[in-house]
This record gives structure tokens, sequence and C-alpha cells, in this order.
């Protein structure tokens, strides 16, 4: 299955992400993640950044600013990304950030209010 495609979409860059292929490595947890109080998997299967800016950053080598849509609901968020090379010619991505979960509909009552999120990606040239 696929789990992420970065695609222009009315020239803005947009990150797609299968909401399902979010894991803690915990079954339990992840099928709280999956269910209807969260992700809500079925009626919402992707959650979508869609990229405004990005500029060069202090702590990371890149700022990535934008809209993050979950569950239907959009909010404005930061990401910091770091780039570093990687074999073949390619690069890796480490993008972290955190956001605020009550605008976006996530609920559950053991959860912080404050999501913290870390990606990471490959990238290598086509072959």
């Amino acid at each position: 299955t696929e789990i992420y495609t970065l695609s222009l979409h009315d020239a803005l860059p947009i990150l797609l992400l299968a909401s399902r292929s979010i894991r803690t490595g915990i079954a339990l947890r992840d099928r709280h993640l999956h269910g209807p109080h969260l992700f809500d998997v079925e009626q919402h299967p992707s959650i979508r950044f869609v990229l405004d800016a990005a500029t060069p950053g202090t702590d990371a080598a890149i700022v990535a600013t934008g809209r993050l849509i979950i569950r239907n609901r959009s909010l404005p968020l930061e990401i910091a990304v770091n780039v570093t090379p990687a074999e073949q010619s390619g690069f890796a991505l480490t993008a972290r950030s955190e956001f605020d979960r009550e605008p976006t509909g996530l609920s559950f009552p053991t959860l912080r209010r404050a999501i913290a999120m870390r990606g990471d990606l490959l990238a290598a040239p086509p072959r």
C-alpha cells in the first residue's frame, strides 16, 4: 500500500499520508489511534500537509510552513526539517513538529493536548 506521496495540486506541494500507516509499535495503542476517537481511518483515510513556504531555519536546515489537514479540519503548522546526504546521491529528511489536537477533533481521555510528531523520509533519484 502507498504510505505517502508528494504531488503538485494547484501549484502547491502536498504531502499525503495514509492514516492507517501511523504506528507506535504497540498493537493496543495503534487500534486506539486508528479508531473513531482519534484518526478514524475508516472515515478519514488520509492526512495532508499543504506547503505554503519553505525557508532557511536556525535549528533546522528548512522550516516548512503550511496547513495540516486531519479529519477534514485544517490548522496552521510549522515543521522543522533537517536534510542530510544519503546513499546513492539521495537525501534523508527528518521532520519534527508539534500541534494542538483540539482543533483537529482528535479526542481521547488520556491523550495530551499537544501532539508531537516526527517523520523520516529517504529520497533517492530514479534509476
